[in-house]
């Protein structure tokens, strides 16, 4: 079940404004847009990619994007939605235009955690094991960095300037890296 909770002005705090049940699979991943309170996202391991306006409900369940789970939603500037998905697609969408991604870049195994940072994309690669940097400019993909230490899925990261935090889920290892 999918809820959104208010913390706006005229509402109690705390108050559901927003419950429906949107997905058949287990949902994955939301995300709250940048620049519209209203507007939310979810993805699920049914393949689904639904818009929402917390106003009227569900305003679209894309089926046909994503092959197989999406497990990562990403707000790019202003209209650009990224996913990440276990078919193993990073996917570029155009949030005013949403019928099909605008970019897609296959990466190996299953796409489980995403940053972004100018044209650098650091992905999580779960069924791989794998952290890697990589560069998107002119919509190709060049490798800067992998980080294959992990021997178990790639389940969190982070990163901060030069600094690259790690974990992985089954080996429970806690790794960083400087770039």
């Amino acid at each position: 079940m999918l809820q959104f909770i208010s913390k706006r002005p005229f509402q109690e705090e705390g108050q559901i404004i927003y419950q429906q049940k949107s997905h058949e699979y287990s949902v994955w991943c939301t995300l709250l847009d940048n620049t519209n309170q209203d507007l939310f996202y979810s993805g699920s391991d049914d393949a689904c990619l639904n818009y929402y306006d917390a106003r009227i409900g569900l305003l679209r369940k894309d089926r046909k994007s994503h092959s197989q789970g999406i497990t990562y939603l990403l707000n790019d500037g202003e209209h650009n939605l990224i996913t990440g998905s276990f078919d193993g697609y990073i996917r570029i969408f155009d949030k005013r235009q949403p019928n099909f991604p605008t970019e897609e870049y296959k990466r190996e195994g299953g796409i489980w955690r995403i940053i972004k940072r100018g044209n650098l994309y650091l992905n999580g690669l779960f069924q791989e094991h794998k952290y890697e940097l990589i560069e998107i400019n002119n919509k190709q993909v060049s490798i800067l960095q992998e980080f294959k230490e992990h021997t178990s899925l790639a389940y969190a990261m982070d990163w901060y300037n030069n600094l690259i935090v790690t974990s992985s889920f089954y080996d429970k290892q806690l790794r960083s890296y400087t770039i």
